[in-house]
């Protein structure tokens, strides 16, 4: 082998240590991050079934169908607000500041709608 091919090789394997050590010093970021896309997403469907559930409940034709579409949502809505609680430890850990700060204003918001929505439901 020429030394030229050996220095590529070198290089390479180098190269190629370097990256699986940077991979293997990250993976519980990794996991973390992975873990806040599932939450971000699984809040987002609990949230619009929430929504849903409570249009259903105020446009129901009976009581009993209110009621069981009301009942829907609140548990919608309990399902949200875990993965809400669990997003704010999750994004604190990987220092996601900005995420945070939006976390916050969504929060306002979710809080606010919460209030509405109990207000609602009992109509």
């Amino acid at each position: 082998m020429t030394s030229s091919r050996r220095t590529l090789v070198t290089v390479a394997a180098l190269a190629g240590v370097a990256v699986l050590a940077g991979v293997a010093c990250q993976p519980a970021a990794m996991l973390r991050t992975m873990e806040v896309r599932q939450r971000v997403a699984d809040l987002s469907v609990q949230f619009t079934r929430a929504s849903d559930a409570t249009s259903r409940a105020v446009m129901a034709d009976t009581d009993d169908l209110s009621e069981r579409f009301a009942a829907d949502a609140r548990r919608a809505m309990t399902a949200a607000q875990a993965d809400l609680d669990a997003l704010t430890p999750l994004l604190r850990g990987l220092a996601l500041q900005p995420e945070l700060q939006t976390l916050g204003r969504f929060q306002a918001a979710f809080t606010a709608f919460r209030g509405l929505q109990e207000r609602i439901l009992p109509l």
